[in-house]
């Protein structure tokens, strides 16, 4: 059975769809059945954990808090206040800079 409503069990399927030639032809997506969906969810643990980050040793660890705590004391650090403002400037610039492009269009 085939259906044209978006089916979100079936990550696979919409991946493929995202990553596929555009000249392909367009079919409908699937109805994922329980199998498919234990299949699918195998899949993309197994395509989202290519590349795992690999575990900080202990001297790692040590060392990155080491290091912030020689930047707290050098005062080499920014004030959460500041830091939410800096977000909030990029996001607006960014923001503006979309309906600038949507307005070209």
């Amino acid at each position: 059975m085939k259906t044209d409503e978006i089916n979100t069990r079936n990550s696979k399927y919409y991946w493929d769809l995202v990553n596929r030639n555009e000249d392909a032809p367009k079919a409908a997506a699937p109805a994922a059945s329980k199998a498919d969906e234990e299949e699918d969810e195998f899949w993309w643990v197994e395509k989202m954990c290519e590349n795992p980050l690999l575990p900080y040793t202990m001297e790692e660890i040590l060392a990155q808090i080491a290091e912030s705590e020689r930047q707290f004391a050098e005062g080499d650090y920014m004030e959460a206040e500041a830091a939410i403002d800096l977000i909030e400037a990029e996001l607006d610039a960014e923001d503006e800079m979309e309906l600038e492009l949507a307005e070209a269009v």
